[in-house]
């Protein structure tokens, strides 16, 4: 039960993580279109 609690656990992180990195990189490219255009 532990390990399948740490599983889930793990799996979430995962998410959080790779939904915060493609955030990032969406706004970089963002401030770079700006940058562009200015």
């Amino acid at each position: 039960m532990n390990a399948q609690i740490n599983q889930k656990n793990a799996a979430r992180i995962n998410t959080i993580i790779h939904a915060s990195l493609s955030h990032i990189s969406h706004r970089n490219a963002f401030i770079a279109w700006i940058a562009r255009r200015s």
